[in-house]
C-alpha cells in the first residue's frame, strides 16, 4: 500500500502540465494523510486544467519507475507492487515533479482495514 490514488500520465494531460506528450508514468492525483506516500513526500495534483472539454486534476508528482522498473501505465505500478514486494520494504521510486526528475524513498504499508468488514 502506497497511499495514492492516480492515473496513466496521458499525452493530453502531460501537455497541460508542460511536459513532453511522450512522456510515460502515473500521475499522482491524491496522497491519502499519513500514509506512506505522504511520508515519503510525494505531492498531489493541486491544479484544474480543461482537458477535450472535460476538468483534470493536474501538477502532481509522476512515477516514472519503481526500483528501476520503468512505470509506464497505472497497471505498471499496481502489478509490481503485487508481484515484487511485501509490507514495510523500502521502494525506490523515480519521479517527475515539475518536470525535475528525483527520486524519494516510500516504505510500503499494509492496506488499511475498512470499519464495518
Amino acid at each position: 500500500y502506497m497511499g495514492i490514488s492516480g492515473t496513466t500520465l496521458t499525452p493530453e494531460l502531460a501537455n497541460a502540465m508542460n511536459l513532453n506528450s511522450s512522456q510515460k508514468g502515473v500521475l499522482v492525483i491524491d496522497v491519502s494523510p499519513n500514509g506512506p506516500a505522504a511520508k515519503a513526500g510525494l505531492q498531489s495534483s493541486s491544479r484544474q486544467a480543461t482537458i477535450n472539454g472535460q476538468q483534470a486534476v493536474v501538477g502532481g508528482d509522476v512515477i516514472t519507475a519503481i526500483n528501476g522498473q520503468p512505470v509506464n501505465q497505472f497497471e505498471d505500478l499496481s502489478s509490481y507492487l503485487i508481484n515484487n514486494t511485501q509490507v514495510g520494504q523500502t521502494v525506490t521510486l523515480t519521479i517527475l515533479r515539475q518536470g525535475q526528475e528525483q527520486t524519494a524513498q516510500l516504505t510500503l504499508g499494509a492496506l488499511p482495514q475498512q470499519s464495518g468488514q
